[in-house]
């Protein structure tokens, strides 16, 4: 292909990997789905317990009761069988809590429950963004495809319509040959040979007659 054409087609399929690049990243890190059921300050406790307990990995509820008991409820996504929290780990939460929400370990109440947490609820891939990524990674197959491997289509060339015809279509060309005095004096020649081999003595006679009248003019 043309360079400019060839060149163009490297800056598309760039611009497509970097576009799947980003769009894969966006849907790994958004977590939206997951605090849409939280309040700002439940998303704000989520958002620093996440460095402990791991990210997208964490839900926070809390409740006030009439009295001004909190109650918090810490959800992590890991197996119940697998799920172990040592003392060391449930102490940093508690003074991040304190810090950010006044948690009160002598009068309120925290629970930090292990969920499985249900697909969608995390950072993978829902089917409609697998279809997303699957289109543009086929979109930039095809333009590598275009760019780099294809080969353009050989021109089509027309018969010549001078060499096509047969030989029988072209007449031969006649030359004029000028006739020259010469030509006929040696056609005449020729007349009177063949005249005097037919008749010997016709011709004799002529020529006797011709001599004498020469000689008598002389």
């Amino acid at each position: 292909m043309p360079g400019g054409t060839r060149l163009a087609a490297l800056m598309a399929l760039t611009l497509v990997v970097c576009l799947v690049a980003w769009r894969a990243n966006s849907f790994l890190t958004d977590t939206s789905a997951g605090n849409a059921a939280m309040s700002p300050q439940q998303v704000q406790l989520a958002n620093l317990i996440e460095p402990v307990l791991g990210r997208d990995a964490v839900r926070v509820a809390t409740r006030t009761d009439a009295d001004g008991k909190q109650n918090f409820l810490i959800m992590v996504d890991a197996p119940e069988n697998r799920f172990h929290l040592d003392a060391e780990t449930t102490t940093r939460i508690e003074t991040i809590l304190d810090a950010a929400a006044g948690y009160d370990r002598t009068r309120d109440r925290l629970q930090i429950q292990p969920f499985s947490f249900a697909h969608g609820t995390t950072g993978g891939f829902q089917p409609v963004e697998l279809v997303e990524l699957c289109g543009l990674s086929v979109l930039g197959i095809l333009i590598g495809y275009l760019g780099f491997f294809s080969r353009p289509l050989p021109a089509a060339t027309m018969p010549s319509t001078a060499s096509s015809r047969p030989a029988a279509e072209h007449p031969p060309v006649l030359h004029a040959i000028p006739t020259s005095e010469h030509v006929a004096n040696e056609d005449r020649t020729a007349e009177a040979r063949r005249l005097a081999l037919e008749n010997p003595k016709e011709t004799a006679r002529v020529l006797k007659t011709w001599m004498t009248s020469q000689g008598g003019h002389g």
